[in-house]
């Protein structure tokens, strides 16, 4: 029997989160989310006799670009939120438990782009170009490409970011 059992009622507002106050990933990997409910008790998980409430766990986010699925952890009232988000950036998670939002915690999920797959062609204010401007042999010139990966998030490649790559070209 689970120490930490209890047969007291399901509290959302008692749910602890075990994964941080941030996730970190990069797009198209996934990362877990996992929480534990609680019973009103705080200190108690809930009972060995509750069922499984992972199909009234509902994930949102301030992005439509994050898939997940829930699924039961390694004891009884510990689930597993695995998220696979594709948009590069900070994404809010909000958690509801049977439609009652989980307010114990709302981890941020910070999402880095994945490797670059594609580039384009842009001037110095990230405007797309379809031709590089005409330029002197005899003095110095820049050209700016705009670096994508496979889900279109961007990075911006000049003389002076350093994100992934610098890209000068002296003429």
């Amino acid at each position: 029997m689970d120490p930490l059992a209890s047969n007291l009622d399901l509290s959302v507002a008692n749910t602890v989160c075990l994964s941080g106050a941030e996730l970190n990933v990069v797009a198209g990997n996934s990362v877990s989310l996992v929480f534990e409910t609680r019973t009103v008790d705080a200190r108690l998980r809930t009972n060995h006799w509750f069922s499984d409430v992972s199909a009234s766990i509902k994930a949102t986010f301030a992005s439509e670009s994050v898939s997940y699925s829930v699924a039961r952890g390694d004891v009884k009232g510990r689930y597993v939120i695995t998220l696979t988000p594709t948009l590069a950036g900070k994404n809010q998670i909000t958690l509801t438990i049977n439609g009652i939002k989980f307010t114990g915690s709302t981890p941020l999920l910070n999402v880095q782009p994945a490797s670059i797959s594609s580039f384009e062609l842009c001037n110095e204010k990230s405007e797309l170009q379809t031709l590089i401007a005409d330029q002197s042999v005899d003095s110095d010139f820049q050209v700016y490409f705009i670096a994508k990966d496979t889900f279109k998030n961007r990075y911006i490649l000049n003389s002076t970011s350093i994100q992934n790559a610098i890209f000068l070209f002296n003429g």
